[in-house]
């Protein structure tokens, strides 16, 4: 990625001396700082919430319509105390529709000269009570993590399944919250209770709030002067585009950008007394430490602004406005069947062409179904209609199973589709869910070639594999190809997966059709790659783009990674941060892969994986795939002759052949990502002979007994 990983502990005496200790704007300038793209969107968010406020000078903030916002809880936890009480959670939204509507019971004690300044939004914050996937959720996702260390902010780790954490909801329709253990800088007992991304994260895959677990709602102990839930109220004033009161620089020339705020040297805490005055606002009445974007004790916290409102009203019409049209909550209509899940076909791939069509539907309405219908189709043509008859209530979920159907070799889009309830259905949007399927195993023979000429190459037997229905392998444009004047490329100059609510490291996939290397001892893809870095090569810890070939013989079940590459064993020209399209034949280079061990085999299934971290591009081109078939061989040694051992082995192994072995030309070792490796042997060609492996890492090799008329036997070795 275009990240240059930084470990800076910016601020740190800020956290040092601060009782309240919020992360979100140190994190936010570490962010800023490693990916330049975010400042440019924050200079368009500052632009559109400057026409907004001044569109409205002199005004509150609109309060015409309530706004809704679904929140999703994930409680990640370690320890059972981390695994906070639902009544903690409940506390916490019910905080926060008094807070920022100006609810709070402590409103009136605001002092005089400020009560004029008090400013309220028409919010509703509320549980989610549907998953993306549109199942009915609690809105709250307890998650088991086996990290026994707190979270790191700086890492901001909880995010993210790979570290231990958990993977935000679709960040467009969900305010996150993760709530867990936050590891602290500070050089107190304390730890940091909470952070939150700015609006110019919107959408991206770590956008939200996390809350430290001793802080969410009101608890009874081990809250300290944070029990009230004002650090949630706090957080998310940053996550609706508020700064701190006193503009994080403690010098008088900072600002918080809001104009009904007074000027302030640096972070209160405590729980000051009114007046309180400081250089920057030296006479009465002083700075407004009970605003809830300053650092005092939650009791003391008491208020937002006018122009914080209508700061926030911008920021909701603007860059978090797709919250506001969210399936993350929904009213529950008087009828309303849903598909909730295809049970049946459950993976890309069906060896088999018979299988049973099921699928799981769900009443999301207020009234009890006795009956509906749900079509099966495929490639928009109804095979089956099943009638269900019996008596679901809100939430109840159903599985609908139907007759067994065949289904010739080929490519596949099945469709399910629920209609006519016992009343008409008043949510059609959540009626039908489709799956693209392989169904067969028609394989190619050898030789299979593609050279990527014909702008759609399922016409080939591939398939794309695009998870998050964003930017995925496309043919190129013309004149990047080492055969004709096309190749196939994946554009990774432009894929930021952070827009699509993934984490960097999203898979795209070429599949092949099945390969049949039944009646083969050697086979041998080979493919042109041109591929280059946006990042300099001597980045430590960088996250690079990365290029894989992996292969089944389980009909996708599972898979073996064979090649695999990234920075400097990847690319073919030196990195650049322009967009990179190769314009000469030098520019490319051919990849050689060994399949022999996969000979045998008549439904080899392999595909080409882009493993995207928004780096820069990379193409392929003349593809192929060869092997070589054994008729008779005059002087050929049988495999049966051929022997390993110990196999497995720890370090050394013997290699014996129990005939002439006159016309073996030599051995060659390999490893599972077709890269020739050289290992000590005992000596020259003989019927016995030892190699030395101690040196080599644990894994699968191959050993390629070659002979002069050019076919091959194969052997498998383990170390272990």
């Amino acid at each position: 990625m275009r990240y240059i990983l930084l470990f800076i502990l910016l601020m740190q005496s800020m956290l040092v001396s601060a009782q309240r200790t919020c992360g979100a704007e140190i994190l936010h300038q570490i962010k800023l700082k490693n990916d330049p793209t975010l400042i440019n969107k924050e200079e368009e968010i500052e632009n559109f919430v400057q026409k907004y406020t001044e569109s409205r000078a002199g005004l509150k903030a609109d309060l015409s319509e309530e706004m809704i916002i679904p929140i999703v809880f994930h409680v990640v936890y370690f320890r059972e105390a981390q695994n906070i009480l639902e009544e903690r959670i409940l506390e916490q939204i019910e905080v926060l529709n008094q807070d920022f509507n100006a609810l709070n019971s402590d409103i009136n004690n605001v002092p005089g000269p400020f009560q004029s300044a008090i400013g309220k939004l028409n919010i509703k914050f509320v549980l989610a009570n549907r998953d993306p996937d549109g199942n009915p959720t609690t809105g709250i996702n307890r998650v088991k993590t086996s990290k026994s260390t707190a979270f790191d902010y700086i890492k901001d780790d909880v995010k993210s399944n790979s570290q231990l954490g958990v993977n935000a909801w679709d960040t467009k329709s969900y305010l996150n919250i993760w709530v867990c253990d936050i590891k602290d800088y500070s050089a107190s007992s304390r730890s940091l209770l909470g952070y939150a991304t700015f609006p110019s994260s919107a959408g991206r895959f770590d956008d939200g709030v996390v809350l430290n677990y001793r802080h969410v709602g009101k608890p009874t102990s081990g809250g300290g002067s944070f029990n009230l839930g004002r650090t949630a109220t706090h957080e998310l004033g940053h996550y609706f585009n508020l700064r701190h009161i006193w503009g994080d620089a403690d010098n008088c020339r900072a600002d918080d950008g809001v104009a009904d705020t007074p000027k302030q040297l640096t972070s209160s805490s405590g729980s000051p007394r009114f007046p309180k005055t400081d250089e920057c606002s030296n006479s009465y009445p002083g700075i407004m430490f009970m605003n809830y974007m300053d650092y005092s004790n939650d009791a003391a916290l008491l208020m937002f602004t006018n122009n914080q409102a209508t700061r926030m009203a911008a920021t909701m019409s603007g860059p978090r406005a797709s919250l506001l049209t969210s399936k993350g909550y929904v009213n529950a209509t008087d009828y309303d069947v849903a598909i909730s899940k295809i049970n049946s076909p459950n993976t890309s791939f069906l060896c088999d062409n018979a299988f049973t069509p099921s699928v799981k539907v769900v009443s999301l309405g207020k009234n009890p179904v006795t009956t509906f219908k749900v079509d099966f189709i495929v490639n928009d043509i109804a095979y089956q209609t099943a009638t269900w008859t019996g008596l679901i209530n809100l939430n109840g979920v159903v599985n609908v199973v139907f007759n067994p159907v065949t289904i010739e070799n080929g490519s596949y889009t099945v469709k399910y589709k629920v209609y006519a309830t016992n009343e008409q259905d008043l949510d059609p949007s959540n009626d039908s869910k489709s799956v693209s399927v392989k169904v067969g195993t028609d394989s190619k023979s050898l030789p299979f070639t593609e050279s990527f000429e014909s702008i759609n190459i399922a016409t080939n037997g591939f398939v794309i594999s695009n998870p998050d229905n964003a930017i995925t392998w496309s043919r190129s444009s013309s004149n990047a190809s080492t055969d004709g004047k096309y190749s196939i490329f994946m554009n990774n100059a432009e894929y930021d997966p952070s827009l699509y609510s993934n984490e960097y490291g999203v898979f795209d996939d070429i599949i092949f059709p099945f390969i049949n290397l039944k009646n083969y001892n050697q086979a041998t893809m080979t493919f042109d790659l041109a591929a280059c870095q946006y990042t300099e090569l001597d980045v430590a810890n960088n996250n690079w783009d990365t290029l894989q070939v992996l292969v089944s013989v389980d009909c996708g079940q599972t898979f073996n990674v064979i090649y695999s590459k990234y920075a400097g064993e990847l690319i073919t020209v030196p990195p650049s941060t322009s967009f990179f399209k190769p314009n000469n034949i030098n520019q490319w280079r051919t990849e050689s892969l060994n399949l022999s061990e996969y000979t045998g085999q008549d439904n080899v299934l392999l595909k080409i994986r882009n493993i995207s971290h928004f780096e820069n591009n990379i193409y392929i081109d003349n593809l192929k795939i060869n092997g070589t078939q054994v008729t008779s061989v005059k002087d050929a040694i049988s495999d049966v002759y051929i022997q390993l051992y110990p196999n497995p082995t720890k370090g050394n192994v013997s290699v014996r052949i129990d005939q002439n072995v006159q016309s073996l030309k030599r051995i060659e070792w390999m490893n599972t990502l077709g890269q020739t490796i050289q290992v000590p042997t005992s000596g020259p060609i003989s019927n016995f002979m030892q190699f030395d492996f101690s040196n080599q890492v644990k894994g699968i090799y191959i050993a390629h007994f070659i002979f002069e008329d050019g076919t091959v036997n194969s052997k498998k070795l383990i170390l272990n």
